[in-house]
């Protein structure tokens, strides 16, 4: 083989090259991003024309990783009850948070009734109000390289959250710009919505601010999306 066709074979060579890294570069950035469509809310079966009346009781851990700006975690056990509406399509929304005498816990100065708390670590005296209400949320269906997942955005959720630590009585708000909250369909009629660290990190959202503090607040926990006029709820993919 001569000089000039060894010169065109390497360069054959690195075009291959080349181009087998690109394609590997393109599958990686294919599989480092998850997808998002639309979801559905329906009831009995069918889409929701009109938006309808939901209650989600539950208890949520409220967990800040900076408690008061001086390093230490604190976390309090909330509970009560969400109340707002879903569908029509995608749509839904948190109008109230109530505790469990049925008193809404939003509260600017936050004096008002309160949510029920108890001290899970470094809490005495635990308290906290919702803030920001109402809440605009949006179904859709998550799809990722872990798994396919529907979703739930609420979009601006705030509270805040009172903590006596080290004798010193501290109360911040705590706000995240996207919270992702995993839905999943029980056989009973009603839909499952999880809170976690974990379902956070993988539709690619970072931990809300309490107070100055960026990426310090943790919500985890579960309560279960009912229809108040009666009848079953589910989340479909819309297809």
């Amino acid at each position: 083989m001569g000089e000039r066709q060894n010169q065109i074979m390497k360069k054959l060579y690195a075009i291959m090259l080349a181009l087998v890294a690109m394609l590997a570069m393109s599958a990686f950035a294919t599989s480092a991003f998850a997808v998002t469509l639309l979801a559905e809310w329906l009831l009995n079966g069918s889409a929701i024309v009109t938006a309808d009346l939901v209650e989600i009781p539950g208890t949520l851990a409220l967990v800040n990783l900076d408690a008061g700006g001086v390093g230490i975690t604190s976390e309090l056990l909330c509970t009560g009850i969400l109340v707002g509406t879903v569908g029509p399509m995608s749509a839904d929304l948190i109008t109230e948070v109530l505790n469990l005498l049925n008193e809404k816990t939003v509260e600017p100065l936050a004096t008002g009734p309160a949510l029920e708390c108890t001290n899970s670590k470094n809490c005495e005296s635990p308290k906290a109000w919702a803030e920001g209400l109402p809440w605009e949320t949006e179904a859709e269906l998550l799809e990722e390289t872990a798994g396919t997942f529907f979703a739930d955005y609420l979009l601006n959720g705030e509270y805040v959250a009172e903590c006596t630590i080290l004798g010193i009585k501290a109360e911040e708000l705590c706000t995240a710009p996207v919270t992702a909250i995993e839905l999943t369909n029980e056989a009973v009629g009603t839909v499952k919505s999880v809170f976690s660290d974990p379902f956070q990190e993988l539709a690619g959202f970072k931990l809300g601010t309490c107070g100055t503090n960026a990426e310090v607040a943790e919500v985890a926990g579960e309560g279960q999306i009912t229809p108040v006029g009666g009848g079953t709820l589910a989340v479909s993919s819309g297809t």
